[in-house]
């Protein structure tokens, strides 16, 4: 049931869709999510109405946010360097071999970035957002809290009612 309301409350998004699909990819869930995501979160020191999303290593999941956001006030970014990320909102990060992600983790480490990734060891490493599947194969997603507000990213209540939260122990 939880997860069932979960993927209704995110889901309630504008997506370009074909008549004959069978429902959206795990990716474009994930793309989706991302958006939401952001609009449950308050972000300390915003600078303006602007929401820019930042991707590392996911071309394809930025083609996907600029089909599907399509918003005067977000800005889609993909990233070249760590240095970049301090423009970003939101950063969503796929590790490759050839790609520290530790870098670009230190430069929002500080600051109301919300990072999200897939990997288990992305939370201990002072990320926000991890997405996984559960038992059952539902996307999920977990929260490490502790960080989010460290850094100034406050999410409302229904949000985290959702969420599994994190905890270092």
């Amino acid at each position: 049931m939880k997860f069932s309301l979960c993927v209704l409350f995110f889901l309630w998004l504008p997506c370009k869709t074909t008549a004959l699909s069978k429902g959206p990819s795990l990716d474009e869930l994930k793309v989706a999510f991302l958006y939401r995501f952001s609009q449950y979160a308050h972000f300390e020191g915003s600078r303006d109405s602007t929401l820019r999303f930042c991707f590392l290593n996911t071309p394809r999941y930025s083609e996907m946010a600029r089909k599907s956001y399509g918003r005067e006030n977000v800005t889609i970014l993909d990233l070249k360097s760590p240095i970049e990320v301090s423009t970003c909102d939101v950063v969503y990060v796929r590790p490759a071999p050839t790609i520290d992600v530790e870098n670009y983790l230190q430069v929002a480490r500080n600051l109301p970035i919300l990072t999200v990734d897939e990997e288990e060891w992305f939370l201990e490493s002072g990320g926000i957002l991890r997405f996984f599947l559960n038992e059952k194969k539902q996307l999920r997603f977990e929260i490490n809290l502790a960080q989010s507000k460290k850094v100034g990213i406050r999410f409302k209540a229904q949000f985290l009612r959702l969420a599994k939260i994190w905890n270092r122990n």
